[in-house]
């Protein structure tokens, strides 16, 4: 486990950071007895339900659940990581970070590989200001020389190895380049080349300011037409918005856009829509949803016009919708994407597609009417039961009501017959909150653990290695795999072993039965210990919510009484050794 700050430094940070001071900036507090009250600043409310406690050290929201300590207000708000958020308050505080140990190679790659990538995006630079074929290229696209440098935007030359001969002469060595995919390996040929050649290049810069990855477009119909970076021990693809770097400086957080190419979110910043990002070369993910939730509190799709565009938003739809976005989507006529559409018709134009952005629930129903014709009755009947199953997806009865009726209306039926219909669709409902969610999630990964557990013995032996997974272990789980322990001891065949599992647990067979379509034995021992992480770090975030709700409630019925400063006392220091825990896995994470 590899630690950058000092602990005791870590606790002094907490210490002497004014917490109402840091949350303050960011939302109105007013002091309510020994709490502060004001608008929770993760999500938008009318009434104040985000509490800090000043004495304690702590924020809690009752209305969407965050909490934490001061460090975790800024990872969250700031979309710092732990060691970033530490930095940025010491440096408030004037205390000087005292490193404890670090795994001083894994450092020492980061370093070289951030200058490195530094390094190459100033040759790229300069190899595009002397290539007017490419200038040209991005004049022509509405991209002037303000957006180049905003942007960092170079240009690969033609050749195999300019690159690679640039770093060489700065004292890189190829091995070093190909792990940060700067260059690729011939194995017939056996020698390094350059990854990027005869295209634009697009830096990928974090929210840290540094140079992570690169894309790269070509300048005419060649294939592929986009190149990005694989990841790297700098560059997850996954986690990384493209423009993110900038709308942190220069938006006002109170929308972003989400788009999908490197050129729609230049071409909007050049035309002053400064909140545009997109997902690097993969489909939305989980944690790109989160980012984008801490710096928009609207939170807008405009993906391409065609028909791959319109499954990439459904598939953003339902991202976003897990972390509790209600997007709106701009939807752009004729197959037109952002960057087209903003230079021929300008920003008031952009501007007034996105006010008119339509709910996740009017953008599916609209795709959806495209498969049936309206005009014949029994194609109509189809497309209202179609409707229906929509309509049934919406969580709050009331603005399910509100959308029934907007829709029967329309279609010209009574909202009698959209409520009958729903009352009759054995659809499967989503979860009902974010905690069952939650558990939903644990569940399935305990369910994957234990089927690679019940198909191979060394994958078992893995969990018998790794205990931590036992302490975030439910009753009716642990004696699941205790079941699964005495089956191994016993030494039965693997068919017996599957037998007389699922005669114990007949419910499982279904579930493994799906289940099995998508194991991966080659990498099992990968992901079995993958498994076991996420099983541990999630256990671990839903028993600090708990404890957080268990101290709202103690707070709210407490009287002075010793007992309840006991069980308050009991609370909050299992909470900070969960927080702790969280904390250094997370250090790991980022070594």
């Amino acid at each position: 486990m590899a630690s950058i700050i000092d602990d005791e430094v870590i606790e002094r940070v907490k210490r002497e950071s004014d917490i109402v001071e840091v949350i303050g900036r960011y939302t109105k507090l007013e002091k309510k007895g020994r709490s502060y009250m004001g608008l929770c600043p993760f999500h938008s409310e009318k009434t104040p339900s985000f509490s800090v406690q000043p004495e304690k050290g702590y924020y809690h929201c009752f209305g969407c659940g965050v909490g934490g300590d001061v460090i975790n207000f800024l990872m969250e708000k700031e979309g710092l990581g732990f060691i970033e958020a530490v930095e940025k308050l010491a440096e408030s505080l004037n205390i000087e970070l005292k490193p404890a140990y670090r795994n001083d190679k894994t450092e020492q790659k980061k370093t070289r590989m951030a200058a490195m990538n530094r390094e190459s995006a100033l040759y790229y630079m300069r190899i595009l200001s002397r290539n007017p074929y490419a200038l040209r290229y991005l004049e022509k696209r509405g991209i002037d020389r303000s957006m180049i440098l905003g942007f960092g935007l170079g240009f690969a030359p033609a050749g195999g190895d300019q690159l690679l001969g640039h770093l060489l002469s700065k004292g890189y060595e190829p091995e070093e380049m190909y792990e940060a995919n700067l260059v690729s390996y011939n194995e017939k040929r056996r020698h390094y080349y350059d990854r990027f050649r005869n295209r634009i290049i697009f830096p990928i810069i974090d929210t840290r300011s540094k140079v992570v990855g690169f894309g790269g477009r070509v300048l005419d119909d060649s294939l592929p037409k986009y190149l990005n970076s694989s990841d790297t021990l700098l560059y997850k693809k996954s986690r990384e918005l493209y423009g993110l770097n900038r709308v942190m400086k220069v938006s006002d957080r109170e929308k972003i856009l989400l788009v999908e190419g490197y050129m729609d979110v230049i071409s909007l910043h050049a035309q002053g829509i400064g909140y545009a990002v997109a997902s690097l070369g993969t489909s939305l993910t989980r944690e790109q949803a989160k980012m984008m939730k801490r710096y928009g509190k609207q939170v807008y799709i405009c993906y391409d016009g065609d028909a791959a565009g319109q499954k990439a938003t459904v598939r953003a739809i339902d991202i976003l919708l897990q972390e509790d976005i209600q997007p709106k989507i701009v939807v752009l006529e004729d197959g037109h994407d952002p960057d087209d559409y903003i230079r021929q018709y300008g920003k008031i134009a952009f501007e007034g597609k996105l006010s008119r952005g339509l709910a996740a629930i009017d953008y599916e129903v609209m795709t959806r009417e495209k498969n049936y014709d309206l005009n014949d009755a029994l194609s109509l009947s189809e497309f209202l039961n179609d409707v229906s199953g929509i309509l049934s997806k919406i969580k709050s009865p009331v603005e399910r009501d509100v959308f029934a009726a907007k829709y029967a209306e329309k279609y010209g039926i009574r909202p009698e017959s959209f409520q009958a219909q729903l009352t009759n669709i054995p659809a499967e409902r989503p979860p009902r909150d974010r905690e069952a969610r939650d558990l939903n999630r644990e569940e399935s990964l305990w369910m994957r653990l234990l089927q690679y557990a019940l198909e191979d013995e060394d994958f078992f032996a893995i969990l018998q290695k790794r205990d931590e997974w036992k302490y975030v272990l439910s009753e009716s789980e642990g004696k699941v795999f205790q079941l699964l322990e005495t089956l191994y001891r016993e030494d039965v065949s693997n068919k017996e072993r599957k037998e007389r599992l699922f005669d114990a647990y007949p419910e499982l067979i279904e579930r493994f039965s799906y289940l099995t379509k998508g194991m991966d034995l080659i990498h099992g021992e990968a992901i079995v210990n993958e498994l076991i992480d996420r099983i541990y770090e999630e256990g671990l975030r839903r028993r600090s919510g708990e404890l957080l709700r268990a101290i709202a409630e103690i707070e709210k019925t407490a009287g002075s009484a010793t007992e309840d400063a006991r069980r308050l006392d009991q609370k909050l220091h299992e909470l900070n050794e969960i927080n702790t825990r969280l904390h250094e896995m997370e250090k790991e994470d980022n070594a």
